[in-house]
């Protein structure tokens, strides 16, 4: 009896309450990110020979590069992804931000630290064009 009153007094209050702006509702539910890897890769830096004062020299200023590419499984414009780069002891957040639409590939290339090249990258969270976004648990 306890259980068929608490349930009735449960759906009575749900009919009676307002629903929540769309502006309040700040996450959206997916059983998995709603953006998707496809592949990624890493690239060496490249190193280009510099030519001073007749002695050759090699320039050391480039980073690796992650080359990732991605589709927003999702059915809303996405606006910023959010990529976690690990390696061992070490991560580094990249982030891409743009108009990301539903089914869309995207292929983009980010300079990263040499310690995580190599490494694992995972989708941490998704900003929408409507305010909601989806985080990685």
């Amino acid at each position: 009896m306890k259980k068929l009153v608490t349930a009735q007094l449960l759906a009575s209050l749900l009919a009676v309450s307002p629903s929540l702006p769309a502006s309040a509702q700040t996450t959206v539910s997916y059983e998995s990110s709603p953006v998707q890897i496809v592949r990624y890769s890493f690239e060496p830096a490249y190193q280009h020979p510099i030519t001073e004062f007749g002695a050759t020299s090699v320039d050391l200023r480039g980073l690796p590069e992650a080359r990732i590419s991605f589709v927003n499984v999702g059915t809303a414009v996405a606006t910023r992804v959010r990529f976690i780069v690990r390696s061992g002891n070490r991560s580094e957040r990249l982030v891409d931000t743009g108009t990301f639409s539903p089914r869309s590939n995207i292929t983009h290339s980010f300079a990263v630290y040499p310690e995580v090249a190599d490494a694992s990258i995972q989708v941490e969270s998704v900003d929408f064009v409507d305010g909601t976004s989806w985080q990685l648990k």
